[in-house]
């Protein structure tokens, strides 16, 4: 009984040395977090239907310019453009909480836009792509091209449309959100400014060259 009274006081006295100072609500207890296998996600998942059937989807378009090149052919100038494009939209299809693990060939398991760049004078040369999908159902999808086009009257006028694969799908809406250009090109890029038509339902990125 005399041991409990001795031991009995020293431990309430390390309790309270060890809490002072910190509220209960200081404690974070951290879980870790469960990482997903993405072939979860894709049990009842069908590539070729869009996220809203027979509904337009809104496409994002995040465009950095990384390089431009002028060229002179056949008495014409042209121009060769390094572009990153960023297109990101919203499939509610991806909903999870977690760590999504990597998986191979994601670009080929997913609904991709068909988001064409129609006025280019090459538009086959695909440097890098890369697909990434978020816990917010949101997906990202990046490509790096080198694309070439024709320059009128000081103008580059790059135009994306959105081609429907299936005549039955809905076209969907091409918003570009953001442009991104090079310190070092703001030399030969003047200015930019982007022209939405609304008959075609195409959008167009004008860069103004020095």
């Amino acid at each position: 009984m005399k041991l409990l009274t001795i031991i009995l006081p020293t431990i309430l006295l390390l309790i309270s040395s060890s809490l002072k100072g910190h509220s209960f609500e200081d404690i974070v207890i951290e879980r870790p977090i469960r990482r997903i296998d993405v072939r979860e996600l894709f049990v009842e998942y069908y590539s070729n239907e869009s996220p809203n059937i027979d509904k337009a989807v809104d496409i994002k378009l995040d465009v950095s310019i990384h390089n431009i090149q002028k060229l002179h052919k056949n008495n014409e100038e042209e121009c060769i453009i390094f572009v990153k494009i960023h297109q990101s939209w919203n499939d509610h299809r991806f909903n999870f909480k977690g760590r999504v693990t990597s998986l191979p060939n994601l670009e080929e398991r997913i609904w991709k836009p068909n988001v064409c760049i129609i006025n280019a004078l090459n538009n086959n040369n695909i440097i890098e792509k890369k697909v990434d999908i978020f816990e917010n159902s949101t997906v990202s999808f990046i490509e790096i091209r080198q694309l070439s086009f024709p320059i009128i009257n000081n103008n580059v006028t790059i135009t994306f449309e959105d081609i429907p694969l299936n005549i039955n799908d809905a076209r969907n809406n091409i918003i570009i959100s953001n442009i991104y250009i090079k310190e070092k090109l703001k030399r030969i890029i003047l200015s930019h400014y982007i022209e939405n038509d609304s008959n075609n339902g195409d959008v167009s990125l004008i860069l103004i060259l020095k």
